[in-house]
């Protein structure tokens, strides 16, 4: 908890002091620098900290870049990104029963049994996902917010999506699918992930932008922060189920017509 010190009326993050009392909603600290964050208002300040309060570093607001705004985190931050990381892993765990069951159906195989293997190889690589995707859901809304001049809150609903969407798709998309395609190949004991990287890297990048920009879109338009990580997994889940039952209803439809020229 931070105290604002200043002599204006705003405190030095750019929220109004209750109570002399800043309510940035989000406290970074390292090495003695207390960074105060809101990511729906101006954007990062920085201040010095002085007894149990922090002091503005000058007259005039220090902006610190998006880039020097991420920092070691407090234990509540820890707490939550580990949170994420155990509700992505319940997401993938979920997602995968779902898919080996109807790859076991479509298979024909009568008393299918989970592969544990495959489902701990989705769970590890969850747990990564969640935690990543906590700290950079945070540094995203930093970002958009700064360079669209707002949140959603500000009137800046569409400009604000919109460079998510961007961002994500540019910066954190790519690396995903790499970290995905690297990690499952080595995973299941192959000897040059790397080149099973080069050759699926590319179609998984554009099937996940094409399957996650209604998803993204939603998410970052209207999902608070802290949630956005179990809104991400709840909709894995949907999409998960859908491709199931599609994948589901198009192999009963095939053996049907199978059982029916077979009559004939």
């Amino acid at each position: 908890r931070a105290m604002a010190v200043s002599s204006a009326s705003m405190a030095p993050c750019g929220l109004a002091r209750v109570g002399g009392r800043c309510v940035c909603r989000r406290v970074y600290q390292t090495r003695g620098l207390v960074v105060l964050h809101n990511p729906r208002t101006l954007g990062w300040c920085g201040g010095v900290l002085v007894g149990d309060g922090h002091k503005n570093l000058g007259s005039t607001n220090r902006r610190i870049s998006t880039t020097q705004a991420m920092l070691v985190p407090q234990d509540a931050d820890v707490t939550l990104a580990l949170t994420d990381g155990f509700i992505s892993v319940a997401g993938y765990a979920v997602s995968d029963a779902i898919a080996q069951a109807t790859e076991s159906r479509a298979a024909a195989v009568s008393e299918a049994q989970l592969e544990r293997g495959r489902l701990l190889r989705y769970c590890y690589f969850g747990f990564a996902d969640g935690v990543a995707s906590h700290f950079f859901f945070h540094w995203l809304d930093t970002a958009a917010t700064q360079l669209v001049g707002g949140g959603p809150d500000d009137g800046n609903l569409f400009a604000y999506t919109a460079t998510s969407l961007v961002l994500d798709f540019t910066l954190f998309t790519p690396f995903w699918c790499l970290a995905f395609v690297v990690y499952m190949a080595a995973a299941r004991g192959e000897s040059q992930p790397l080149v099973r990287a080069r050759e699926r890297w590319f179609p998984l990048y554009v099937s996940n932008v094409g399957a996650w920009l209604p998803f993204n879109a939603v998410i970052y338009g209207f999902a608070p922060i802290d949630l956005r990580v179990t809104a991400l997994t709840f909709c894995t889940v949907v999409y998960t189920a859908f491709l199931s039952f599609f994948s589901e209803r198009e192999a009963t439809m095939k053996n049907t017509m199978k059982a029916k020229s077979t009559k004939l």
